[in-house]
């Protein structure tokens, strides 16, 4: 990992959305070119309130998908449902 962003490294929650940005800032990386993978709400939150391109939801059992995709239209199943083209 290049980058490390817990619940130590800022006041702000993930609501806020500072986790992502202070993690987009130590990559040198624009929001607009990154997206956001969670299983939780709570991460497709941070993905809309940080600007990122998109926040993608994985279903791992612990949140069900009709509720991720409450959030976000990009849902998968599993990590391994997700291809970078």
């Amino acid at each position: 990992f290049d980058s490390i962003i817990g619940k130590e490294s800022t006041s702000e929650t993930k609501a806020s959305g500072v986790p992502a940005i202070k993690a987009l800032d130590q990559l040198g990386i624009s929001a607009s070119e990154a997206v956001c993978i969670g299983d939780a709400p709570m991460d497709l939150i941070m993905a809309e309130q940080s600007n990122c391109k998109a926040g993608i939801g994985i279903s791992t059992g612990q949140i069900p998908i009709d509720i991720l995709r409450k959030y976000t239209p990009y849902v998968a199943e599993s990590m391994n449902d997700i291809t970078i083209q």
